[in-house]
């Protein structure tokens, strides 16, 4: 199984080295902008801001967990480590009936009926090309003409990528970079 998709946690916004070391990297990181196709130098700027928030994250980690093993002692008397617990448990899938009816229990079979699941729903089987290419041939298409391209694709203002933003909704990535609403907001 994989590790999921990264997603910015949105309350390094509110630490200040954080938001300064972005701004910083920004600000030198749009004088390559000219250099380098614009999708180009879009992905990769994202990707850096990843690598700078997982870098900063882990420093903040390691005196997060300093921190834990000085208080260890008193880490055991509190509630909400206990509720976070029992929350991870309710989470937990802990059986689970094969394609073929059996429960399975153990995790390495649970994860093995998933991946056969999935596999067998993304996996394409007695596919008739011949079939396919009459059927798509015979599907009628509007072209669009040049006043409608105008029409459908005019440059977005600042304003409107400003307003579009904001529409998001909080907590939410709009992509798979895992940068949400109030990253494009703060910066």
């Amino acid at each position: 199984m994989g590790t999921g998709f990264w997603k910015l946690n949105e309350s390094l916004l509110k630490q200040k080295k954080y938001t300064e070391s972005i701004r910083n990297f920004w600000n030198s990181w749009g004088k390559e902008k000219l250099k380098m196709n614009i999708l180009d130098w879009w992905e990769k700027g994202k990707k850096s801001i990843k690598d700078i928030t997982i870098n900063y994250s882990k420093k903040k980690g390691v005196i997060i967990r300093s921190r834990e093993e000085y208080y260890n002692g008193d880490l055991e008397n509190i509630e909400i480590f206990e509720l976070a617990e029992e929350k991870r448990h309710k989470k937990e899938i802990r059986e689970l009936y094969d394609k073929n009816g059996i429960l399975r229990e153990s995790k390495e079979e649970i994860i093995n009926v998933v991946r056969d699941f999935y596999k067998g729903l993304y996996s394409s089987q007695n596919i008739e090309n011949e079939k396919i290419k009459d059927y798509l041939e015979g599907v009628k298409l509007n072209k669009l003409e040049e006043a409608d391209w105008v029409h459908l694709n005019p440059i977005m203002t600042n304003e409107e990528c400003l307003k579009n933003t904001k529409d998001f909704q909080n907590n939410k990535t709009p992509g798979i970079d895992g940068l949400g609403k109030a990253f494009y907001v703060e910066f």
